[in-house]
């Protein structure tokens, strides 16, 4: 442990001995107790003032690569190596549920700032998302190629960040937002098929009322561009015809546009 003040280091817990290597470790809310976890597939608890430990969970799942505990501080969740994620009771020492989440390794987890949703980074590239109250999952963000290793929530859990072997992606997690994009970019298109191939965890329904009338097509600019997150950003009257500011990046975009907007929007990406 380290002093941030004086940057020097104020206490060493003892995980090196054989197969005790900490793959990772976390601080509880109140900052009184350290949760870590290694190769020895065991959650250690540690007193963060004295350094002794506290107590030795076996978390039985072979390696054990993530801890985070929960804003309320009275869960523990652990990731492993065998496609689990458990979640613990810190008061009882005890394992109080096991969710399977895929066939590979979770290597990465995360919790959002009300303690109410679970993000799991997985070696298939997936990102999955489940509520931890019911453990039902929500969603599965899949786009990393080579494994996905992290995630993090922004404080007002309406995006989701996630690294992999070959990306870093940013996630936007407003259902309502991302319906509109979507009614923006396909507009009266989006059948059921359809619907379940971009959002298969999301039941069906109808959302692009505006488009039942025939829109206007508004050609903004006229070349495709992909990313993962996009941030929406009103720069042209279409009734004046001009810009009333430059785009932000090179990317050209074609929507369709409400029966009664005027204004037009394109995608940029968010800057990091």
């Amino acid at each position: 442990m380290w002093d941030t003040g004086s940057r020097r280091s104020v206490a060493v817990l003892d995980t090196t001995s054989p197969k005790r290597k900490a793959q990772a470790v976390h601080f509880s809310p109140d900052g009184r107790t350290i949760a870590s976890v290694g190769e020895d597939s065991t959650l250690r608890l540690w007193g963060a003032r004295s350094g002794r430990s506290l107590a030795v969970l076996d978390n039985r799942a072979g390696m054990t690569f993530d801890v985070v505990h929960a804003p309320d501080g009275r869960t523990l969740i652990t990731g492993n190596n065998d496609g689990t994620v458990h979640l613990w009771d810190v008061r009882t020492r005890t394992r109080r549920a096991t969710l399977d989440i895929s066939d590979g390794t979770v290597y990465g987890i995360a919790v959002d700032a009300k303690g109410t949703s679970l993000a799991v980074a997985n070696s298939d590239g997936t990102v999955q998302l489940r509520d931890i109250a019911s453990k039902r999952r929500t969603a599965t963000l899949t786009g990393h190629t080579l494994g996905a290793i992290t995630a993090a929530f922004s404080p007002s859990g309406s995006t989701l960040v996630s690294s992999g072997n070959d990306t870093i992606r940013l996630w936007d997690l407003d259902a309502g937002r991302a319906t509109r994009h979507i009614c923006e970019v396909v507009g009266p298109s989006v059948d059921r098929d359809r619907w379940h191939k971009l959002m298969p965890d999301v039941a069906f329904h109808t959302p692009c009322s505006w488009t039942r009338r025939a829109p206007r097509r508004a050609v903004l600019l006229d070349t495709p561009c992909l990313w993962t997150r996009s941030q929406f950003q009103t720069y042209g009257d279409i009734r004046a015809g001009r810009a009333s500011r430059s785009p932000a990046s090179g990317c050209r975009p074609t929507h369709d546009l409400p029966p009664n907007g005027h204004r037009g929007c394109a995608a940029v990406p968010e800057a990091l």
